[in-house]
């Protein structure tokens, strides 16, 4: 991978120097000087700089950049490898409001041996991530602009869908056409942000050239989070798992004049997610397989018969009263009728015997 500042000329400045040594083809280094303190918007409406993370203030930073890249093989085995060391200041930490040191890593190797027709290639990835956004060091990674050409490059979903995290898109977990895990607000717009969780990545794949015109490749890649910390306080979420998921891809290439100048691709890439992916994204679990799953569909059926069948409430009765509850009015009747009717009985001999 290499990197390159597109907005160089404007408000920040980058310079590289290259030194050739025997064991590598090359030792990079480079520096670069960000002053991009006002705001800008990008042309859907979204905050781009400073980035929507924080306290969401302008910052300046200085970072420079030792790399090791080398490009060879050992006999048949072919290595591709590429190494660098960001040291460096950022005066703003959105998060704790002061000044932190930069110090971070980024590693990636790729092996491959060719077996007549088939190329099998085998890639490791390491980005080193922040542990705590709230203290004085930044250890996340992140590049000035990032261009991988491994791991499946474009065809892999991971690297070439940009997969939004928080403010409605205006921050992503990862850029498109991007590999680092970098909750930047764009590749090329926004600024470099070094409180990031990192990215593990291995991944497996192979070449295959059927025929001088046609080629298939597949890529598995399996992906990790270094550091969660940074997540769980942008999502505000207690703890989150480090397995991203399974990035599966196929392609198919056809060359007509059988060189480089015209390259017809055909894609398809999946993205498996694992516990961290979920815990991030709950709607994805929520449309997941159990729900399509024969025996959850049974089950589902099931229930809903029962419920149907099921009889409904019956009225809950009315309490008897006790002759004791009676209306006051009531029990007033209930005794004159019965002390009426004995006074006019003993009071009728009385009368006749008076006559």
């Amino acid at each position: 991978m290499t990197w390159g500042s597109r907005y160089a000329r404007t408000t920040s400045s980058s310079r590289t120097c290259i030194a050739r040594t025997r064991s590598f083809p090359a030792l990079r280094c480079r520096a670069r000087w960000n002053r991009e303190t006002s705001d800008y918007y990008d042309t859907n409406g979204f905050l781009i700089r400073p980035a929507v993370v924080g306290d969401v203030r302008p910052k300046k930073y200085d970072v420079g950049y030792l790399g090791l890249n080398g490009d060879g093989h050992f006999g048949r085995w072919n290595l591709t490898a590429t190494a660098y060391w960001a040291l460096g200041h950022d005066d703003h930490n959105p998060y704790s409001q002061q000044g932190a040191n930069i110090n971070a890593f980024y590693g990636v190797a790729e092996v491959s041996r060719d077996f007549d027709w088939l190329r099998v290639r085998g890639t490791a990835l390491f980005q080193s991530g922040d542990k705590n956004p709230f203290d004085n060091k930044e250890n996340g990674f992140d590049a000035i602009l990032e261009d991988p050409k491994i791991a499946g490059a474009d065809t892999s979903f991971w690297i070439r869908q940009a997969i939004p995290l928080i403010g409605g898109g205006g921050v992503t977990l990862s850029q498109r056409n991007g590999v680092l895990a970098d909750l930047r607000s764009s590749k090329d717009q926004g600024q470099s942000n070094f409180i990031n969780p990192g990215l593990t990545l291995i991944g497996l794949g192979a070449d295959a050239d059927i025929t001088p015109r046609w080629r298939g490749i597949i890529n598995l890649n399996e992906l990790w989070f270094n550091e969660t910390g940074s997540l769980a306080v942008l999502r505000q979420q207690g703890s989150i798992s480090k397995n991203i998921g399974t990035d599966l891809s196929l392609a198919v290439q056809y060359r007509p004049l059988f060189n480089e100048n015209i390259v017809l691709n055909v894609s398809a890439a999946w993205l498996f997610p694992g516990q961290g992916f979920k815990d991030l994204y709950p709607s994805w679990r929520s449309a997941a397989a159990p729900r399509s799953h024969p025996r959850a569909k049974r089950l589902s059926r099931a229930l809903t018969r029962s419920r149907r069948r099921r009889p409904s409430a019956r009225p809950s009765r009315r309490p008897r009263r006790n002759r004791s509850d009676a209306k006051p009015a009531t029990r007033r009747r209930i005794t004159a009728r019965c002390t009426s009717t004995p006074a006019s009985s003993s009071a009728a001999p009385i009368a006749t015997a008076a006559t």
